[in-house]
């Protein structure tokens, strides 16, 4: 997703699995509080996984508590990333917000240099083209017009990838079978092992700290340490572990 699709989600637009597989729907608006728009306003589906699902029941229990403890109402159809702990307090979230965000995380040296949000997207794309997602596939969940843009765009991950597997060609060749003995043990193995052998180093060490950084920018997001005073909130606020 784009930032300003997820800035402009609204509650209902989470649609929980309930025995099937939950998604969220990307739904062109053009009255979003925050003037956030989906990009040339096509709608679409991204489905999820049950982790997400449960982060999202998380979230919704713990909005509708600091909710209450606000009086303030939240129906179906609210904006869902919303200011919990900064006025205007449960109003859509904007991107400013979400970028004076990253900005203070930079400053603490959190995350590679020069990253922006939407390199969570660009590494989503990546793992599912390296996975071997068919590129029509990811340019559908991007959200992109034409797959011809997802190729342009990420081509080059595939195409890698191909040529990298070129480089143990006489591997490949010393395990076909010999006309003379038409022993075919050696391919088989062959055969096996390629499609059993790992990912390269680096891409297991990108994958690594990929994931370093996705935690450590977590466990910054969620430490009341790291908020301003004035963006504090005055006393403890109940939160529920659903």
């Amino acid at each position: 997703m784009r930032l300003g699709e997820a800035l402009g989600m609204r509650i209902n637009d989470f649609v929980m699995g309930r025995g099937g597989t939950p998604y969220v729907a990307i739904v062109p608006r053009d009255d979003n509080p925050n003037e956030v728009r989906v990009k040339m306003m096509l709608a679409r589906r991204v489905y999820v996984g049950t982790g997400l699902e449960q982060l999202f029941a998380g979230y919704l229990t713990h909005l509708a508590c600091r909710a209450a403890g606000l009086g303030l109402p939240v129906t179906a159809g609210d904006a869902l990333l919303v200011n919990l702990d900064r006025p205007p307090l449960l109003a859509a979230m904007s991107e400013g917000t979400v970028r004076g965000k990253v900005a203070a995380l930079k400053r603490k040296q959190i995350g590679p240099a020069g990253w922006t949000p939407h390199w969570f997207r660009h590494t989503h794309a990546t793992a599912l083209l390296l996975a071997g997602t068919p590129g029509w596939v990811v340019s559908r969940r991007l959200g992109h017009a034409h797959v011809q843009t997802t190729l342009d765009l990420y081509g080059w991950v595939s195409e890698d990838g191909a040529l990298r597997a070129a480089a143990n060609w006489k591997t490949c060749t010393a395990g076909r079978p010999t006309e003379q003995t038409g022993d075919r043990t050696a391919h088989l193995r062959l055969v096996h092992t390629t499609v059993a052998d790992p990912e390269p180093p680096e891409v297991i060490q990108g994958a690594s700290q990929i994931g370093s950084f996705a935690a450590s920018f977590r466990r910054s997001a969620l430490d009341p340490a790291n908020r301003s005073p004035v963006n504090r909130p005055p006393g403890p606020v109940t939160t529920s572990t659903a």
